[in-house]
């Protein structure tokens, strides 16, 4: 685990670049899964969930530099882009502010802990 959080500090170092780790969360309770050296080389940790309305729900569990607790919520969209060459809809998904983010959503399981999933 060590070697591979190295070799991501090294390419954000070599491109001057976000690089972005994607972590399973834990089961149960709010330990992630994994190494627990996750945690201690994030920079943020942000659980993204869907909530029964269909909406995702991101929230910011602990940033190193900032503070921790935003919540977004955003829905998937379909638009339709034209038609194929039989006359079939195409048709494809955008991001779009959910009603959600108005009404305070929050994780479920967000409890202050900043130990529910490791990104980078």
């Amino acid at each position: 685990m060590a070697k591979f959080i190295r070799a991501a500090d090294a390419i954000r170092t070599a491109l001057g670049c976000f690089v972005l780790l994607i972590h399973h969360c834990g089961i149960a309770g709010n330990r992630p899964r994994g190494h627990t050296s996750l945690a201690g080389a994030d920079d943020v940790q942000i659980a993204v969930e869907r909530d029964k309305d269909g909406n995702v729900i991101a929230t910011v569990e602990h940033m190193k530099d900032g503070p921790s607790g935003t919540v977004i919520a955003s829905k998937l969209e379909v638009v339709e882009l034209g038609v194929d060459q039989d006359g079939d809809p195409l048709t494809s998904c955008v991001v779009v502010p959910s009603a959600a983010a108005a009404g305070g959503a929050s994780s479920p399981r967000s409890n202050g802990s900043p130990s529910t999933c490791s990104r980078r």
